[in-house]
């Protein structure tokens, strides 16, 4: 839906905005912004990790359990086979939508399956879901695990992108323990 549309037709706004908004608003769509939200907040989340803050302090802790080494294999794995990025960024959107809630753990077991609970949602949002999704991310991981699985995901991919010639990987302070 053409942003323009979305701003007369949805919320009515036609007569309070400027025609140039409008005209420039013609060649935005809705889900350009969509997208700007998902890479902005995850941005952000991932500036406050690298500052020591903890972006998901206040989710309900049975989603934070911590991984086991096999499951930080496993993750691995997934981020060196595949591009996860958009992956990360529907499991982010997923994250701050659907799991912040303190009662979402009665709707969204903890115990369920992390991938198959992701792929669900993206499916629900008509998105196509990469077939290495599919295969190579880790059925094992359940949601009880998912902060910590979105963290280490994004720490081991920003490791890999500074990695200098000889292979070794510059400290950036992304680790956490």
């Amino acid at each position: 839906m053409l942003l323009s549309c979305y701003l007369e037709e949805v919320l009515q706004m036609k007569e309070q905005t400027a025609p140039q908004v409008l005209k420039a608003l013609a060649v935005c769509r809705l889900r350009h912004c969509v997208a700007l939200w998902q890479l902005l907040t995850s941005l952000k989340s991932q500036n406050m990790m690298r500052l020591k803050g903890d972006p998901f302090a206040a989710f309900p802790e049975k989603y934070k359990l911590p991984l086991s080494d096999e499951d930080r294999r496993l993750l691995s794995g997934f981020i060196v086979k595949t591009v996860a990025d958009g992956f990360l960024l529907e499991m982010h959107e997923f994250l701050l939508l659907k799991l912040k809630n303190p009662n979402a753990p009665e709707e969204y077991r903890p115990d369920w399956g992390l991938r198959d609970t992701v792929v669900s949602y993206m499916e629900r949002k008509d998105l196509d879901v990469s077939p290495e999704v599919e295969d190579l991310f880790p059925e094992e991981i359940c949601l009880s695990h998912y902060i910590e699985a979105w963290k280490f995901s994004v720490v081991f991919k920003q490791e890999i992108a500074v990695r200098d010639f000889d292979g070794e990987v510059i400290d950036q302070g992304y680790l956490f323990s």
